[in-house]
């Protein structure tokens, strides 16, 4: 009968409400995906953000970097800096 070892790290976690898996740091430690997918849901978040705001008609919060400052961006076009 042969057995394997096992380290710590490889035994499943409980966390109060389940076993999870054991630590990956290449995944995201709530939802277990990784960092990509992360990243890519956020710019879908903002995409989907700036989206709605178009279509409430409400000015968008930018940055022009060009001149490394902050403007509002209103929907008839015009862009507003901000003073500091």
């Amino acid at each position: 009968m042969e057995m394997n070892k096992t380290s710590l790290k490889d035994l499943p976690i409980y966390d109060g409400n389940k076993y999870q898996p054991p630590f990956d740091p290449e995944l995201d430690a709530i939802d277990g995906v990784t960092d990509e997918e992360m990243t890519r849901r956020f710019k879908m978040a903002i995409r989907m953000s700036i989206l709605a705001k178009r279509i409430k008609r409400v000015p968008i919060a930018r940055f022009d970097e060009e001149k490394e400052q902050a403007y509002l961006e209103y929907p008839d076009g015009h862009r507003e800096y901000a003073n500091f």
